[in-house]
Order: structure tokens, then C-alpha cells, then sequence
């Protein structure tokens, strides 16, 4: 199964547009790059959620969800 996580970059990020990043649950290392970035991302702050069949927001990297959008953290004032 392929999957995609997007990653929303902030306005302020210096590169223009969101980041992509594709796995293949065939091919492991695949799955654990996107799983450590995904990882990366929650320290930072971002959240990730499911966006195919019932959103939900997740807690830990799932390969097989298909794709998931992660958020940047939120601010403001």
C-alpha cells in the first residue's frame, strides 16, 4: 500500500508551498523515513490527522492510513 503525508509549511516558512512525502509499506525504508519525520513533526509542534475514509487526528505514525496532513502548531495572539 502507498501512502502520502503532506506537510503544511507556515506562512512565514521560506519555502513556498507544502512539503510531500510518499511511502510504500513494501519497501521499509520508506516507511521508516516518513515515520520519522512524522515523528520530527509532532516535537516540533505539528498535528497530524487521517484525511481518507474518517478523519481523525493521530497520535503515532499509521502506514497504512492512506494520507495525513500535518498541521502546523498554531499561533497568535
Amino acid at each position: 500500500m502507498k501512502g502520502e503525508m503532506r506537510i503544511v509549511r507556515p506562512y512565514n516558512h521560506p519555502q513556498a508551498g507544502d512539503e510531500r512525502v510518499e511511502w510504500d509499506t513494501d519497501v521499509q525504508e520508506t516507511v521508516d523515513t516518513a515515520q520519522a519525520q512524522f515523528a520530527q513533526l509532532l516535537l516540533n509542534g505539528h498535528v497530524g490527522f487521517v484525511t481518507t475514509g474518517t478523519p481523525r487526528k493521530l497520535e503515532e505514525f499509521d502506514p497504512e492510513a492512506g494520507r495525513i496532513v500535518m498541521t502546523p502548531p498554531l499561533s497568535g495572539g
